[in-house]
């Protein structure tokens, strides 16, 4: 008499981990870098591209020549020799600077903000367990 053949069951999917070659797996484990980051992306209205970084300066520069143009007009026109120049000069150039340093200062805290709600990463030079460290000699 024939035995019936042994019903064997397909072979499973490996799971993600074991899938993996041990290189892929060491390269995971001694870069201290999570598996699975999400990138965080820049929102448009903290967009640092080159034409916002650009528009202070200019502004700053358009702001003061205006200023001191019209102290050259006022002083043309008032017949003073230079007093008006100076004074509206001087008015645009403390302006622009507490604009400059206002902008600064708000997107210092922008970065600081952006800092705080990211992960933190765990320290490449520390290993994440004892198993994967080497003997200690």
């Amino acid at each position: 008499m024939q035995s019936e053949p042994e019903q064997r069951k397909p072979p499973e999917e490996p799971s993600d981990a074991q899938s993996k070659g041990w290189l892929d797996g060491l390269g995971e484990r001694s870069s201290g870098v999570e598996k699975h980051v999400t990138p965080l992306t820049p929102s448009s209205a903290d967009d640092n591209t080159g034409w916002k970084k650009a528009a202070v300066p200019i502004q700053f520069v358009l702001t003061v020549s205006v200023m001191a143009y019209l102290g050259y007009k006022l002083d043309q026109k008032m017949g003073w020799e230079f007093g008006g120049l100076v004074t509206l000069t001087l008015i645009g150039l403390i302006g622009s600077t507490y604009l400059l340093i206002k902008e600064s200062l708000r997107q210092d805290a922008r970065n600081e903000k952006q800092k705080q709600s990211r992960p933190k990463a765990q320290d490449a030079s520390k290993p994440k367990d004892d198993s994967q460290s080497p003997p200690a000699k």
